[in-house]
């Protein structure tokens, strides 16, 4: 009995001490923890440092510390570049350079023959001027969004009118040794041609040797111009995957008809013509008359359009599948009336065919797809007048090509 006496108290003091050994590290254990946790304040001493804007980037002042710490303010805006262009016309080349950065590159031009406005400009004693002045505007109007460049407000008499006005850029077309006339129908061949470029008025300003390139008040903002280009985009890779599903579907490529048929339906099932609203906000018989419904901004913002719209917007998707397609203005007739109007020439086959979205989509009518010249004729007037080789009439319109004596099948 006593042995397991002995046993039991030899027992107790081994835990017991081993209770007091762990205790004494734990004490240890905390104390050098709250010993370390223990740090220093430092107080930043920044430099600072003034970094210019560029063509390219913006400029801010950069606060920097010892300990590596640092940050921006003071932002200024970047400068955007100023482009000065050369045209070399045997080489098909725009060779361009920035007057204040000296940033410089090579653009092609060839693929400017395909767009109808510019071809037609071929074969003319000024053929050169012509095609020198048609790129200058062109790269200009195109970098103005490219760069985010900013207009210029300015006030100018027009009709005798003070009129407050907002100028992309300025061209001396004299330099081209063109006329008044002749410059201010170039410029509205690269509207014609290009309907991307719908933030540009239409108005244009000639004066005794400068064309004034506009902006319109309604793009003003350079965000609505990316906005639009993005709905464009995205709706254009709609179109794309369409076609690349049919393709893939028949195991083949698809005939420039075949692109033309998915377009066509593609804009005439998902927009609307634009009217205009009464008080009550019901619609009324009347067209739309602002800047969305005549150009592709309001067919991709909006959904909506008057036949410039649709026009236009036909015409940019098929230059992108690389279809040979014509913005026409001039009259058309329905039923015994005779008002402005806007449809397309397509060329399928090498052949030129009539299409008008509008009269297809408020009227339900397969006649105006792929409308042959006697169909065009009995319906379509185009009266432009003959000026120094160039069609100057309401539109500055071209002439137009010989249009297939057949109609397209659907």
């Amino acid at each position: 009995m006593k042995k397991i006496s002995i046993f039991i108290f030899s027992l107790l003091s081994l835990l017991v001490l081993t209770g007091c050994k762990t205790k004494s590290t734990t004490t240890k254990t905390q104390e050098k923890t709250s010993i370390t946790s223990v740090t220093k304040s430092h107080i930043h001493n920044y430099s600072e440092t003034v970094v210019a804007p560029t063509c390219e980037e913006d400029g801010y002042t950069l606060h920097t510390c010892l300990c590596g710490d640092s940050y921006k303010d003071n932002y200024v805006s970047k400068l955007g570049h100023k482009y000065k262009y050369s045209y070399d016309n045997a080489k098909a080349e725009i060779s361009e350079v920035c007057e204040k950065c000296g940033k410089s590159q090579v653009i092609t031009v060839e693929r400017q023959e395909f767009y109808y406005g510019y071809n037609s400009l071929g074969n003319m004693v000024k053929t050169l001027n012509y095609r020198k002045l048609y790129i200058d505007i062109l790269m200009e109007l195109y970098n103005y969004a490219a760069e985010t460049r900013n207009y210029t407000e300015k006030e100018v008499t027009v009709d005798q009118v003070l009129k407050k006005v907002n100028i992309i850029s300025e061209l001396d077309y004299f330099s081209y040794e063109l006329t008044q006339e002749e410059a201010q129908a170039i410029f509205h061949l690269v509207y014609l041609d290009h309907p991307e470029l719908f933030y540009v008025s239409s108005t244009i300003l000639t004066n005794s040797t400068n064309i004034v390139l506009l902006l319109d008040e309604a793009f003003l903002d350079q965000n609505t111009i990316k906005n639009v280009n993005r709905l464009i985009q995205e709706e254009f890779d709609t179109i794309n995957t369409i076609i690349t599903n049919r393709r893939i579907e028949l195991n083949a490529d698809l005939s420039d008809q075949e692109v033309v048929k998915i377009v066509f339906d593609y804009i005439v099932n998902n927009k609307e013509y634009a009217y205009k609203l009464d008080e009550s906000g019901e619609k009324t018989s009347e067209p739309r008359d602002d800047i969305y419904a005549h150009t592709v901004a309001g067919m991709v913002l909006e959904n909506k359009g008057v036949c410039d719209g649709y026009s236009k917007l036909f015409k940019l998707y098929l230059d992108r599948f690389e279809v040979k397609t014509i913005v026409v203005n001039g009259k058309a007739r329905r039923g015994e009336n005779l008002t402005n109007h806007s449809w397309n020439l397509a060329m399928i086959n090498n052949k030129y065919y009539g299409f008008d979205l509008t009269f297809y989509d408020t009227g339900d009518d397969a006649r105006y797809y792929g409308m042959n010249n006697l169909l065009l004729e009995a319906n379509r007037e185009v009266d432009p007048q003959v000026s120094m080789g160039l069609y100057v009439g309401i539109n500055y319109q071209y002439p137009l090509p010989e249009i297939s004596t057949e109609r397209l099948g659907s």
